[in-house]
């Protein structure tokens, strides 16, 4: 009874929202996108032949499971899954660089990179740990192509202007991957504005 309006990241939580409320929802991108006024986007024709991969943490991947159909793995299932993903990914390009911003996702990367080294992938391959948002996007311009299931990777990679490939370990991934990955940087940018103006004007 004290919400007159509610601002949402995409239209599939709006549609659910509507289900239990009889406010009124407008789709407001994830603030992340804002930091796109500050990233200064790589250039397309100065490839890294690099791969990144943010890996999942395996106890996220069985949370989510259920949710968007994937099959439940062992954790020696899900490393080896990773691993041949990763190869296939991972074939027209000279190195593959983890990226981390979680401690949990950390420790996997080093198990997959184990997997990796004993099944003797003839590629350089690099570890990183990621501790800020400026850091990562550093990192994210060495590369050509992003593979993960971490939301905000995606989103600045996206802004990096660097591919991406969604990893589809949640309905969040899945919303992204159907409804956002192709959003447009500075129309984001805009319909955040507009909502901020909205909540700070009261409308």
């Amino acid at each position: 009874k004290y919400i007159k309006k509610g601002f949402l990241r995409d239209f599939d939580s709006i549609k659910n929202a509507k289900n239990f409320f009889k406010y009124d929802f407008s789709f407001t991108p994830d603030v992340a996108y804002l930091l796109g006024q500050q990233i200064v986007k790589n250039q397309k024709d100065l490839a890294n032949k690099n791969i990144g991969i943010s890996v999942i943490d395996y106890r996220v991947y069985r949370r989510y499971a259920d949710e968007v159909d994937n099959k439940i793995l062992t954790k020696e299932e899900y490393i080896d899954f990773w691993s041949k993903e990763i190869i296939y990914l991972s074939a027209n390009y000279e190195c593959i660089y983890f990226l981390s911003t979680t401690s949990a996702d950390h420790q996997l990367s080093l198990e997959v990179k184990r997997n990796l080294e004993l099944l003797k992938i003839n590629k350089k391959i690099e570890i990183f740990s990621t501790h800020s948002w400026g850091s990562l996007i550093e990192q994210l311009k060495g590369i050509d192509l992003y593979h993960t299931g971490r939301m905000h990777g995606l989103i600045l990679a996206k802004i990096a202007n660097i591919e991406i490939s969604p990893f589809v370990v949640s309905n969040k991934i899945r919303v992204f991957n159907e409804e956002l990955k192709n959003l447009d940087l500075n129309d984001a940018i805009r319909k955040i504005k507009i909502s901020i103006k909205d909540i700070c004007d009261g409308e």
